[in-house]
């Protein structure tokens, strides 16, 4: 079942806010970067119901994240939405 909603902000502030709204209907996944958003899809691609995903991050930011999800033929399987 996808119950998961994979929260990618490397702001911390951000990312609780969104877990606050969400967290009643939705377990929450985090992630700073979209190099740990990668691994915990790894992880949990099966349960994952959405991505809420911000654009500038250290590491990897979401441009590039969005890039390898194209690569590994992953985008279609649950909607990303850009929150930034």
């Amino acid at each position: 079942m996808r119950n998961v909603v994979l929260i990618v902000d490397d702001m911390k502030f951000n990312r609780q806010i969104l877990k606050d709204i969400l967290e009643d209907e939705y377990q929450i996944a985090e992630a700073e970067n979209g190099k740990v958003a990668l691994d915990v899809i790894e992880a949990k691609h099966e349960e994952i119901a959405a991505v809420l995903l911000d654009i500038v991050m250290p590491e990897m930011d979401g441009v590039t994240f969005l890039k390898v999800m194209h690569e590994k033929k992953l985008l279609g399987t649950f909607p990303v939405l850009v929150v930034t």
